[in-house]
């Protein structure tokens, strides 16, 4: 029997994949996708806020 597919739990997945990748998780740091996710929406409020200052 095939278990529940979600694609959101993939996507964070991955992204926290590609964060140990780009150094800036350690791969011995064990994550949950409920912490993940919160350290993607900082990451991504951060990436937001630069954007908004270089526009200015």
């Amino acid at each position: 029997m095939v278990d529940d597919f979600d694609v959101e739990d993939v996507e964070v997945e991955l992204a926290a994949g590609a964060l140990v990748e780009l150094g800036v998780l350690d791969d011995s740091f064990l994550l949950g996708i409920f912490d993940v996710s919160i350290l993607l929406g900082v990451l991504g409020a951060m990436a937001e806020s630069a954007l908004r200052e270089s526009v200015r």
